[in-house]
C-alpha cells in the first residue's frame, strides 16, 4: 500500500492526505444538539395565551416553538427564498454559493460573504465562532452531519429558533410577539418576509432603526415571492401596502408571582398552567381599582385565589395587589405566604362537632365571658349574647361559642383532624396551640386554605389545588367529615354576608369570613358549586390597623370577584346526600335531642354517621305562684294558688345576659326569696378563675405583684354576693360582681355565697 500511494503524483497525494483528514475530522467533531438552546421560561395559560416571558440565561428573550409545532409555509418560503433557495436539495452545503463567496472575498481581499446555507447558519448559531477559513471547514462538517443526522424540518426550526431579530430578541417566534404581538400561524405574507430579512443584518435593520431600506428590502422579498408563484397578484398588492412596524412590543405580564415561582422550578421551559387569561385579567382589574381605596385605609396589600371547585384547577392567582409597588413590597407572594388563620378554620371545627355528636344547627351554645388562666377571648364586636344557635354563631364568627366548643371536641383531636387533611403549618405541638387554635392560633396560606375548603365542598374525589398542567395533580386527601356533616355546614354558610340583592341571578356562595388577633389579617372564603374563592387582606410588614376586619377588607374583594364568575354547569346549589342523613326529631327550641320536659320538637335529617347527642339540658318543669311568678318547691308552696309549667333554665351567667337583652325565651322565674332552702340552679356561678387552674401573676414595675379580678354571675341581678378566699372574707358586690385581689402564691379556695344562702366554690393556684 505505502509503494502504491509513493508512486501517486503529488497532486493526488495531497488530496488523499486531506480526504483522510477531513473524513477523520467529520467522524470525530461533535455537533450541537438542534434543541440545545439557552430558552426563556414561557408562561402559558390553559389556552395556550401568555401570561409572562423570562429573559433566559444571555438575558435575551428566546420563545421556542414547541416540539410539535411546525414551521408556517409563508415563514417556510420567505426565508428559504431569501437565505437558501435550494434548502431541500443540498446536503448542508451549496458548492455553487461558497465559490461565488469565495470570489467575492478575493475581490474585495475580506470576508464579506460566507456563502452559507441555512443549515451552515444554524450550526454557526450554536457555535458562535470567529469568521474564519478554518471555521468556515468545521462549518461545513458539521452542517453536513446534522443533514445525516437530523431532517431538513428540524434543522429549519433549529434555524428559526436561534436566528437574532435586533434588541435582545432571539428566535422567529419571539420575534412575532415582539413585533407584532401575536405568534406565528396568523402572520401575514409581508410580516412573514420582514422576519425572513431581519437576521441577515439584525445590528442595524430592525423595526424602528432604518425603516426605508428595511422597507426595500421586505419588498424585494415579496416580489421575488410573487415572481415565482408563491402568493397572487392581488395577495403581493395588499402586501406591499402594509405598514412596517415602528415599535417593539412588551410580552404580556400577567399572574407574576406564580410566573416567579415557575421560573424557579421549570427555568428555561415552556410551562403550560391552568390559569384563565381573561378571568386572571379580571382579578389584576379588581385589583388595580380598588389598590387606592384599601392603601387610603391604611390597607397596603391583598391576595385572591380562584380555583374551579370540581377539578382544582387554579383560574386566577393574585400574588398582591400589585407586583410592580416596592413600596408596600408587592413582590411578596401573598398567596403562599403563612398568615393567622383567624376564624378561618371555624367551619371544620362546626362540621367535625356535628359528626361527634355535640351540635347540629339549631343547638344553643354558651355565648358569656370566659377566662382559661390568661387566654380570655372576645367576640368581634365585645358583646355577649348569652346563648346563640350553632348556626349564628358560625355565621356571625362569634369567638366564646367556637372556644367552647373546641374544648368540648378537644384540642388534640382538632388538630390531628387538620393535620390529616394536609394542613402543612402546624409545626408546634397541639399543647402549644391550645383553645386558640380556633381563633387564629395556627397560620395557614392562601393556597393552604383553599385545599381545605375542596375538601368540605367536595364529597367524591378530592382534588388538590393546582396550577401546572400535567404537574401537582395529586388528590388531597378527604378531611374526616361525614358528606352529611360537609353538606349542613355549607348549608349554615349559605349566602352569609351577602344580601339578597347580590346574589340575585347568580349561584348561591357559601361564604366565611376571618380576622386575626389584633387586626392583622382579614380573610374570606366563598364556595359555589362552581368555585372557590380566597381572600386575603392585610399589610404584608404585619403592623396592626383596625380597619382590617373580613367584613371591610375581605369581603368586598370576595363580592368583586364572585361577581365576575362564570357558571362552570347548571347545578345551583351543592345536594343534599340523603343517602347518607337519617332523620332525628330534636328540641326545637334547644336544638338537642327531646328531653322528658322538651313539649315542642322538630324532625330534621343528620348525618348518619353522627354520634348520638345529649338530651336537652335546659328545659325544666316547675311549679310557679300565680300571684308573685317566683317558682316555688314543697318548702314554701303552701297557701300559694301553684301552676306547673315548662321553661328554659340556664347557667346564672346565661340568664343574667338574656334579662339584660329582652331575649323573649321563656325563661325559668327567679325561686321564691322567701324559701327557708337554698335551690341549687339558683346558685351564684364563679366565671373566674376556673377551677382547678393555675394563674400567672405578672409583676409591674418594681417587682409589684398585678391583681387578679376575680368575677361571678348570678341569674337575679339585684342579689348581693360575699366572697370568701380560703374561708376568710374578702368582699361584697351587688349588680357587677367583679373583685380585684393579690393572693399569696401557692394554692387557695375562693367562695361566693349569695343572701339567700346559696355558694359556689373553684381552687385555684398563684405562680
Amino acid at each position: 500500500m505505502k509503494i502504491i500511494v509513493k508512486r501517486l503524483p503529488l497532486l493526488v497525494r495531497l488530496l488523499l492526505i486531506s480526504g483522510v483528514v477531513i473524513i477523520f475530522m467529520f467522524l470525530i467533531i461533535p455537533v450541537p444538539k438542534p434543541d440545545n438552546i439557552p430558552s426563556s421560561t414561557v408562561v402559558l395559560d390553559r389556552n395556550g395565551n401568555i401570561l409572562r416571558v423570562f429573559l433566559n440565561e444571555d438575558e435575551q428573550f428566546l420563545y421556542p416553538m414547541d416540539v410539535v409545532q411546525e414551521v408556517p409555509i409563508k415563514i417556510v418560503a420567505a426565508i428559504t427564498m431569501f437565505e437558501d433557495k435550494h434548502f431541500f436539495d443540498h446536503p448542508g452545503v451549496n458548492p455553487i454559493a461558497l465559490l461565488r463567496a469565495m470570489k467575492l472575498n478575493i475581490k474585495y481581499g475580506s470576508i464579506i460573504s460566507g456563502g452559507s446555507t441555512i443549515t451552515m447558519q444554524a450550526v454557526g448559531l450554536h457555535r458562535r465562532r470567529s469568521r474564519t477559513y478554518f471555521n468556515k471547514i468545521l462549518e461545513i462538517l458539521e452542517a453536513v452531519k446534522w443533514e445525516i443526522l437530523y431532517s431538513k424540518d428540524t434543522i429549519l426550526k433549529s434555524y428559526c429558533n436561534n436566528a437574532p431579530y435586533g434588541s435582545n430578541i432571539v428566535g422567529i417566534r419571539t420575534a412575532s410577539y415582539k413585533y407584532y404581538g401575536r405568534d406565528l400561524q396568523q402572520l401575514t405574507w409581508a410580516e412573514s418576509a420582514l422576519l425572513a430579512i431581519l437576521p441577515n443584518n439584525p445590528g442595524a435593520l430592525y423595526p424602528g432603526c432604518n425603516p426605508e431600506p428595511l422597507m426595500e428590502k421586505r419588498n424585494n422579498l415579496l416580489r421575488r415571492l410573487w415572481e415565482t408563484g408563491r402568493m397572487n397578484e392581488e395577495t403581493y398588492k395588499n402586501a406591499l401596502r402594509e405598514p412596517i412596524p415602528n415599535e417593539i412590543k412588551s410580552f404580556p405580564f400577567h399572574a407574576p408571582h406564580l410566573s416567579d415561582e415557575i421560573n424557579l422550578k421549570s427555568k428555561g421551559e415552556t410551562c403550560h398552567t391552568t390559569i384563565d387569561y381573561s378571568l386572571q385579567n379580571q382579578v389584576e382589574l379588581i385589583a388595580h381599582r380598588m389598590k387606592n381605596r384599601y392603601n387610603n385605609l391604611g390597607i397596603k396589600n391583598f391576595s385572591i385565589l380562584v380555583t374551579e371547585r370540581k377539578s382544582g384547577k387554579i383560574r386566577a392567582y393574585l400574588g398582591s395587589q400589585d407586583f410592580r409597588d416596592s413600596k408596600t413590597n408587592g413582590q411578596v407572594n401573598g398567596v403562599t405566604a403563612n398568615r393567622s388563620t383567624g376564624s378561618i378554620l371555624k367551619p371544620f371545627l362546626y362540621a367535625a362537632s356535628i359528626d361527634e355528636g355535640l351540635i347540629l344547627p339549631q343547638t344553643l351554645l354558651t355565648d358569656t365571658k370566659l377566662h382559661y388562666m390568661l387566654f380570655a377571648p372576645e367576640n368581634y364586636d365585645t358583646q355577649y349574647r348569652g346563648i346563640v344557635t350553632a348556626k349564628n354563631a358560625l355565621r356571625k364568627s362569634l369567638n366564646i361559642p367556637a372556644v367552647r366548643l373546641l374544648e368540648q371536641y378537644g384540642v388534640f383531636q382538632f388538630y390531628n383532624l387538620l393535620k390529616d387533611a394536609g394542613l402543612p403549618t402546624l409545626f408546634r405541638s397541639y399543647d402549644e396551640y391550645g383553645l386558640s387554635l380556633i381563633i387564629g392560633g395556627a397560620e395557614a396560606s392562601l393556597i393552604d386554605v383553599t385545599n381545605l375548603y375542596l375538601q368540605l365542598a367536595n364529597t367524591e374525589s378530592i382534588p388538590k389545588a393546582h396550577y401546572v398542567i400535567g404537574k401537582d395533580r395529586e388528590f388531597a386527601r378527604d378531611i374526616s367529615i361525614s358528606k352529611g356533616a360537609k353538606w349542613l355546614t355549607l348549608e349554615m354558610l349559605k349566602n352569609n354576608n351577602f344580601t339578597p340583592l347580590e346574589v340575585s341571578g347568580k349561584k348561591p356562595i357559601a361564604v366565611k369570613t376571618g380576622t386575626s388577633f389584633g387586626n392583622r389579617d382579614a380573610w374570606a372564603t366563598g364556595v359555589t358549586t362552581d368555585w372557590v374563592i380566597s381572600v386575603w387582606a392585610g399589610n404584608f410588614t404585619g403592623e396592626s390597623n383596625p380597619e382590617i376586619l373580613s367584613f371591610t377588607a375581605a369581603v368586598p374583594l370576595l363580592k368583586s370577584v364572585y361577581r365576575i364568575l362564570p357558571d362552570i354547569d347548571n347545578v345551583n346549589w351543592f345536594y343534599m346526600p340523603e343517602a347518607s342523613m337519617r332523620k332525628q326529631e330534636i328540641c326545637e327550641e334547644t336544638g338537642y335531642y327531646p328531653g322528658p320536659n322538651c313539649e315542642h320538637t322538630i324532625e330534621i335529617l343528620i348525618p348518619d354517621e353522627a354520634k348520638p347527642m345529649q338530651s336537652c339540658p335546659y328545659h325544666k318543669k316547675l311549679s310557679v305562684d300565680i300571684e308573685s311568678g317566683y317558682s316555688v318547691c314543697s318548702h314554701c308552696w303552701n297557701g300559694k294558688n301553684v301552676k306547673q309549667d315548662y321553661y328554659l333554665e340556664f347557667p346564672p351567667s346565661v340568664t343574667a345576659i338574656l334579662k339584660t337583652r329582652n331575649s323573649g325565651l321563656k325563661l325559668a322565674p327567679s325561686h321564691n326569696p322567701d324559701c327557708p332552702v337554698s335551690i341549687g340552679y339558683t346558685k351564684p356561678e364563679i366565671l373566674y378563675p376556673v377551677n382547678n387552674s393555675k394563674v400567672l401573676l405578672p409583676s409591674d414595675f418594681g417587682d409589684k405583684k398585678q391583681k387578679v379580678v376575680l368575677k361571678a354571675s348570678h341569674s337575679n341581678l339585684d342579689i348581693k354576693l360575699f366572697w370568701y378566699l380560703d374561708n376568710e372574707p374578702i368582699g361584697e358586690t351587688v349588680s357587677k360582681h367583679t373583685l380585684s385581689i393579690t393572693p399569696e402564691q401557692g394554692k387557695h379556695t375562693l367562695k361566693v355565697v349569695d343572701n339567700n344562702g346559696s355558694s359556689s366554690s373553684v381552687s385555684f393556684s398563684i405562680q
